[in-house]
């Protein structure tokens, strides 16, 4: 018995011993057990990495400063293609994935096995839900988040929302033409998409990946309540430097008293410059409410939405809310129609908006009337220019052709006659037109009437003029041009030609013809007073010249062909002829 206990006590004493032997990490410490990539130091019994091991890029140092698959390898630019440097970078001559990032799912660990669009490792890619400050202080670049708050701010791309962790955000939404935002502003929404920091711009919006097409990630906008009240205005200082805390938020600038005067306009960046007495400065842009009017005053007030654009924080005014005049005082008192301004560092009266103290103050197709530069409405010279008066039957000696429409007057041509009734159907504004008759080409005989031509008016040959006109030309047998003749104190005419040569079109709608802009009557004068027969230019009259159409196949409601030679009788509707003074 007492042998048999020996050899029991051999035996263990020898297990104890090789155990001591093959595990010195235990008899020093080393309680866990070390990775692949680490040994054990038996000195303090802790696991401790490799040389050349790494479990970051913080492991390394600057020669070797990639951490690929635990180990310190070089970066380098000789990579025969380029790397994506939101998660690859070069080296040794190919790209590698960044550590903590991923290429496909295929480099993810079974607790988080998607690699998301972002490139980083997720558990889903149904998108966290999370506050605006959690997404902005946490979240990952590219991956799929929801978040949600109130619209406070929108433009032509996007709006800006706040939420209740005091933070806000852009959503852009990149419209297309045609493609119109549901949300208002006041609307509490729910948005979901890809976070993205567009030049240091925090953004929610959409993800495309062509070539993984898996991970595209759309932006959902779903309206949750309406008419919300905004959030108070955040009364910012100027002066400090860090504004990242109310990036996209409603702001105000305390105490302001800036002036503003405006920076270079580069490539549509609308910046003005505000410098208050201190010379301390911040900048403000008017994409959304024009500041022009503003520059060389000083506000009493400023707020809007704080955008991030171009390296530095700018207040964008939203409409005239945001923004006020500080009232200032000047010595003398200013007129009623100025208004008191600095001048360099002294304040000067100028004069106000709109405003005038002669007729030189204002544009030409303004005046001067009590200070304020005003724009007369417009005259049309040309009586009864919408045709609305008749004559129930002709005076006494006219000729049955002579038209019926108040004041109007055929002229003499050797081409198509021409006969003018009431139209009350075919109508462009008012209650009637004149509807015109060109008769068929083998009726006519020499000196037919095919000019129709309005009451006359005076007019001064020193003035410029607009003259245009309404017609509805839908019939191919016939095609009209204006026209206009000129006439001297004693009413002789010299047969003044064409105004404009361009003919009508025939077209299923009315139409505008008119001469072109700042036309001055002189040119008119010169062309039909070559023989220098006409005295001194005293009325006008204007109105179209009929001609035959042009050989033509139309085609009726069945799509049956129709053809016309141009010489068949024809119609076309005349209406709204003016002729305005060019002021």
């Amino acid at each position: 018995m007492k042998k048999l206990l020996l050899i029991l006590l051999s035996i263990f004493s020898f297990f104890i011993a090789s155990c001591s032997e093959s595990s010195p990490a235990d008899d020093k410490g080393c309680k866990d057990e070390c990775k692949a990539y680490e040994i054990c130091n038996e000195d303090t019994g802790n696991c401790e990495l490799s040389p050349g091991m790494c479990a970051s890029a913080d492991d390394c140092s600057a020669d070797k400063p990639v951490c690929d698959a635990n180990e310190c390898i070089a970066e380098s630019t000789d990579c025969s293609v380029e790397c994506d440097s939101n998660f690859q970078i070069c080296s040794e001559g190919s790209c590698v994935t960044k550590d903590g990032f991923c290429s496909t799912s295929d480099d993810c660990e079974t607790d988080k096995p998607i690699c998301s669009a972002g490139h980083q490792c997720v558990a889903d890619n149904n998108g966290d839900t999370v506050t605006i400050k959690e997404l902005k202080d946490s979240g990952i670049e590219w991956n799929k988040y929801t978040t949600n708050g109130i619209v406070t701010t929108k433009d032509k791309d996007g709006f800006f929302m706040q939420d209740n962790s005091n933070r806000g955000i852009y959503v852009y939404m990149n419209l297309k033409p045609g493609e119109f935002m549901e949300a208002e502003i006041g609307d509490r929404v729910t948005v979901t998409g890809a976070y993205k920091i567009h030049y240091g711009f925090n953004e929610l919006t959409y993800f495309i990946d062509e070539e993984r097409p898996e991970n595209n990630i759309n932006l959902e906008i779903n309206v949750d309540t309406k008419n919300n009240p905004l959030p108070d205005f955040i009364e910012v200082d100027a002066g400090i430097k860090t504004l990242e805390n109310f990036e996209s938020m409603l702001v105000t600038l305390k105490n302001p008293n800036f002036r503003i005067k405006k920076k270079m306009i580069d490539s549509g960046n609308r910046d003005f410059i505000l410098t208050d007495s201190n010379e301390t400065k911040f900048t403000a842009n008017d994409y959304l409410y024009n500041l022009e009017s503003m520059e060389g005053q000083v506000l009493s007030k400023i707020q809007g939405v704080l955008k991030f654009h171009k390296e530095e924080y700018k207040i964008v005014p939203r409409d005239s809310n945001d923004v006020a005049k500080a009232t200032l005082t000047c010595d003398p008192v200013c007129e009623t129609y100025e208004e008191c301004v600095y001048e360099g560092n002294n304040t000067v009266c100028q004069l106000a908006e709109g405003m005038c103290e002669t007729q030189a103050d204002c544009s030409e197709t303004q005046e001067c009337l009590d200070h304020v530069c005003t724009t007369p409405p417009e005259v049309n010279l040309v009586p009864n220019a919408g045709l609305e008066n008749w004559l129930v039957e002709l005076p006494n000696g006219a000729e049955l052709e002579d038209s019926k429409a108040e004041g109007w007057i055929f002229g003499y041509q050797n081409q198509a006659a021409t006969t003018a009734t009431k139209e009350s159907t075919t109508v462009f504004e008012g209650s009637f037109s004149a509807k015109l008759k060109k008769v068929a080409a083998e009726n006519n005989n020499t000196n037919k009437k095919n000019e129709f031509l309005s009451p006359a008016f005076p007019v001064d040959t020193t003035k410029q003029y607009s003259i245009s006109m309404k017609v509805f030309d839908n019939d191919p047998n016939v095609k009209v041009r204006l026209f206009f003749k000129f006439y001297d104190e004693a009413g002789y005419s010299n047969g003044m030609g064409n105004m404009n040569n361009s003919f009508s079109v025939d077209s299923h709608e009315w139409r505008e013809y008119k001469h072109p802009d700042n036309w001055n009557i002189y040119a008119g004068i010169d062309a039909g007073n070559e023989s220098g027969q006409l005295g001194t230019i005293k009325t006008m009259r204007v109105g179209v010249r009929l001609h035959h159409g042009e050989p033509s196949t139309t085609y009726d409601d069945q799509g049956n062909a129709i053809y016309s030679d141009g010489t068949k009788a024809g119609y076309i509707y005349l209406d709204d002829v003016k002729v305005i003074e060019k002021r």
